[in-house]
């Protein structure tokens, strides 16, 4: 159990870094591959904005409606799906 927990951290810490430094396909590789291992919720925060950055709206949009469906609120949920859906 403690070697997951431990893979989870490193991959959402990846993604985390890389956003925050403006590498957004990296950050959406990483944070797409934590969400499919362990689910949760800020992985699939970062994949979605992720997508949004690099301009893939349709793909972003998808992400948000996951998260509605599993019903986590992502951070400023409500304002970037709907810029994902407009756009």
């Amino acid at each position: 159990m403690r070697g997951v927990d431990w893979t989870r951290k490193i991959f959402l810490k990846k993604a985390r870094l890389s956003y925050n430094h403006g590498h957004f396909r990296r950050a959406y590789y990483f944070s797409r591959f934590s969400h499919f291992l362990f689910g949760g919720k800020e992985s699939l925060d970062i994949k979605a904005r992720s997508l949004m950055r690099l301009k893939k709206f349709k793909s972003a949009t998808k992400s948000f409606r996951r998260a509605n469906r599993l019903g986590f609120n992502l951070m400023d949920h409500s304002k970037n799906h709907f810029r994902a859906e407009l756009e």
